[in-house]
């Protein structure tokens, strides 16, 4: 950096002085000698003393260091961060998803799934909530396809039966999406931007007993960013979302807020064995870089799609998955709103789980799933 910026108090005539030794920037007076006296010899005799040289030595190391703090303070800061996030609880509406998301307290969630698996209801659902639970709540959407309807989002929010639950009756809904700030990023360039503006704004948050009022990062969907890069004949795609996805893990972590990005489904070379149903073809885009950067992987397919087993006809001894019978499949009108979430892999919670849930007027709902014993 120039001394002109750093020392912005000093004479200019002390300045120039410097600059005529061709000492310019910091590393020159930093590196360029070995000691002060060195560095004093290489100056036009009277133009500066050795005083001063020693304490624009010491202004220019102060203003480019880092401040020191000792680890009793690091510690007592985290610690009240983290006893101010556990009073934070998700409640979505639904006991699977809440367990979920207050089981990774922060972290990285990717939502996969083929079309109309219900992939941004989910994550709207959850964003709506967030701004419910508290008024000061912020969420950050990052809309990578621009298709975020506000008017969608206003009625999913309006027909909730947590929004009133939640805050104060004369609260409107106009107040809560005022906190969803959306932004618009067709590429990877300006995905990582909107990362950087969000990173700017959680760290000028400096209260350690208050957590950031920025809870929430969604990416819907992530899957555009990044497909246009990968190809058989080079990793740089790989590269990018691996690099793309440590920025966003260290931000959730730093910062104690979860981001949830929503990722289609490619065709898969086999039969993809990891969901429930053995039949499904699909697998989440672009590849492991993207599972493996992520705490959790929840699979959501539309339970319409899949086949149903009357428990009666369960035969003891096959293999134990959660069915819905024939009866719920006739006695329901329009399968296409009841679906399937699974957790594929996850750092946070144990085992695998699924479960159903259905959308009625775009909330998430609570679905009985029989299970046999």
């Amino acid at each position: 950096m120039r001394l002109r910026t750093v020392l912005v108090n000093e004479p200019k005539t002390t300045l120039d002085v410097l600059e005529s030794c061709n000492i310019k920037t910091d590393e020159d007076l930093l590196f360029s000698s070995d000691s002060n006296a060195a560095l004093f010899r290489r100056l036009p005799p009277g133009s500066i003393t050795v005083s001063d040289l020693e304490r624009i030595r010491e202004e220019v190391l102060k203003r480019l260091s880092a401040e020191g703090v000792s680890g009793d303070v690091v510690l007592k800061d985290a610690e009240s961060t983290r006893a101010a996030l556990n009073t934070l609880k998700w409640t979505t509406g639904h006991s699977e998803f809440d367990a979920l998301l207050n089981a990774v307290g922060a972290g990285v969630i990717e939502v996969a799934g083929g079309k109309g698996s219900a992939k941004t209801s989910l994550v709207l659902n959850i964003a709506l909530a967030c701004l419910s639970s508290a008024q000061d709540n912020i969420v950050h959407w990052i809309d990578a396809a621009g298709e975020f309807s506000a008017e969608r989002a206003s009625k999913t929010l309006i027909a909730s039966p947590w929004f009133f639950d939640s805050l104060d009756p004369l609260t409107s809904a106009s107040s809560v999406l005022e906190r969803l700030h959306v932004s618009l990023a067709f590429t990877a360039e300006a995905a990582h931007s909107v990362l950087t503006t969000i990173r700017s704004i959680s760290a000028s948050h400096t209260n350690p007993r208050r957590p950031c009022p920025v809870r929430l990062i969604i990416i819907d969907p992530i899957t555009p960013l990044f497909a246009p890069h990968m190809t058989t004949a080079s990793s740089e795609g790989q590269a990018l979302v691996a690099a793309f996805m440590r920025e966003l893990q260290d931000l959730a972590i730093t910062q104690g807020l979860i981001a949830l990005v929503t990722n289609n489904a490619t065709n898969a070379l086999s039969l993809n064995q990891a969901p429930i149903f053995a039949s499904t073809m699909l697998k989440p885009a672009l590849g492991l870089s993207l599972t493996f950067l992520t705490d959790t992987t929840l699979w959501l397919s539309c339970a319409a799609r899949n086949v149903f087993v009357d428990p009666l006809e369960y035969v003891e001894g096959t293999e134990n998955r959660s069915i819905v019978s024939a009866s719920t499949h006739d006695s329901t009108k329009n399968m296409d709103n009841l679906f399937i979430a699974e957790i594929l892999r996850s750092r946070s919670t144990a085992g695998r789980r699924r479960w159903h849930f259905s959308l009625s007027d775009g909330v998430v709902r609570e679905f009985p799933t029989i299970t046999p014993s």
